[in-house]
């Protein structure tokens, strides 16, 4: 019995699992129940779900110096061992001691919360501190949507896999392993696997901005690669069918013709009102959404937009028509909110495949409604500078515009025309 609990004392005062690293001898006895101490064999470890104490402390090599591991909850097994720098036993108790009570003062000053219960009070849009300030600086800056989306994915995802951890226990592999763990056990795309991390990596960072925790584990973790599928951009033919049809649905009608020509995303369609039909432009000043209602475009510009004297008088004449005379120039089939973006989104898709676009090759072209906006980026570039371009659109810098340039099938002709005069000219191929 005496030497069962000098192993016990060797252990840190706690419980082993079968997985640490300790000298073979103490592999021959362990205690699973404090009230009443059983021997075990090797052969009789299998299936016992061991206590596990705060560390591991063993002897390595020859001079017997003793070394330690603390028990990582998160990843259920032991940290790297490091050395206590002697041979006593009471000497090293003690420093590993000192370092938990360290631990301890840092838990204690910063009210180390669990790191899952830290997640959901970081996106509670009422309470959250970080929502607030974000919102006072700019305002629009983050959605309920967003925030939502946030919300749900800890709820699903980080919960069931963080557990009781403490914030300041999640290491880089921890929010690595993560990763893997929803890549192999999810049908989730690797954009959506990304955007669950950023729920949970994003509290993180600015708990170390401000000074709550003393690293940022996230800051080497590397997320899935993302293959970039490009938009697809109906051709100008194709544009020109969409406009020759008969369209079952006026607002529908109009609202591609919005897209097409004034660049306006969904959302600025949709929150369009009376007032924001001026003589010949279109002030682009909010965006509508399920969730966030009214709210600033995105980037928090307010732009003004030239629009055709066709165009606008057929959405002057649009507002006209609303049963439920209300300011929306889109106005929606229940009083009070705008036309629904599926019903718009739905009503553009059915069109495409009047015109022989069916649904199937819509998909592997990736055209959507918001392809109608990268159409009006890519036939504008180029017949004015970037800078008054993104005046129409928005962007905020050339990036964007060069992301929604597309080359277009007036591109093709311009560059077929010139490899015809200046290449063909030195290939001498025989009929």
């Amino acid at each position: 019995m005496n030497s069962l609990f000098s192993r016990k004392a060797l252990t840190g005062g706690g419980y082993h699992g079968v997985g640490s690293r300790l000298d073979s001898t103490i592999f021959r006895s362990l205690i699973v129940d404090h009230r009443s101490p059983i021997i075990l064999k090797n052969n009789d470890l299998r299936g016992v779900r061991m206590r596990r104490a705060p560390y591991s402390i063993y002897r390595r090599g020859s001079n017997g110096v003793l070394y330690f591991q603390f028990w990582n909850q998160t990843i259920h097994r032991y940290e790297s061992a490091k050395s206590t720098g002697t041979r006593n036993l009471t000497k090293a108790k003690a420093y590993i001691r000192s370092l938990i009570d360290e631990r301890d003062a840092i838990a204690m000053r910063f009210e180390d919360p669990y790191f899952t219960d830290y997640l959901k009070g970081f996106w509670d849009w009422d309470k959250s501190i970080y929502i607030h300030s974000k919102l006072m600086r700019r305002p629009n800056s983050i959605g309920k949507a967003y925030v939502r989306a946030s919300t749900a994915y800890i709820e699903r995802y980080a919960v069931c896999f963080f557990r009781k951890a403490r914030r300041s226990e999640i290491l880089t592999r921890d929010l690595e392993a993560f990763l893997l763990h929803l890549r192999q056990t999810t049908s989730l795309s690797p954009r959506s696997i990304n955007a669950v991390y950023d729920a949970v990596a994003i509290p993180i960072r600015e708990a170390f901005r401000i000074g709550e925790i003393e690293n940022d584990p996230s800051r080497a973790v590397r997320k899935l690669w993302m293959p970039q599928k490009e938009k697809g951009i109906p051709s100008t033919a194709e544009v020109a069918k969409l406009s020759a049809l008969e369209w079952p649905d006026p607002r529908v009608a109009c609202a591609f013709k919005v897209a097409a020509i004034c660049g306006l995303r969904l959302g600025e369609i949709r929150a369009l009102c009376r007032d924001a039909i001026g003589d010949e432009t279109i002030t682009v000043k909010y965006s509508y959404s399920v969730v966030d209602g009214l709210k600033s475009p995105k980037n928090g510009r307010v732009r003004v937009v030239p629009v055709p004297a066709f165009l606008h008088d057929e959405l002057l004449s649009l507002a006209k028509k609303s049963p439920h005379h209300e300011d929306w120039i889109f106005w929606g089939n229940v009083s009070g909110k705008p036309l629904d973006g599926k019903v718009i989104t739905t009503g553009f898709y059915t069109a495409m495949a009047r015109i022989g676009i069916d649904e199937d090759a819509r998909k592997k072209r990736n055209i959507t409604f918001h392809s109608l906006r990268h159409f009006c980026n890519s036939i504008l570039r180029g017949a004015l500078p970037d800078e008054k371009l993104r005046q129409l659109t928005g962007h905020i810098d050339r990036s964007m515009t060069d992301r929604y340039d597309h080359i277009t099938d007036i591109d093709m002709a311009i560059i077929k025309e010139a490899q015809e005069k200046r290449l063909l000219q030195y290939l001498y191929i025989s009929a």
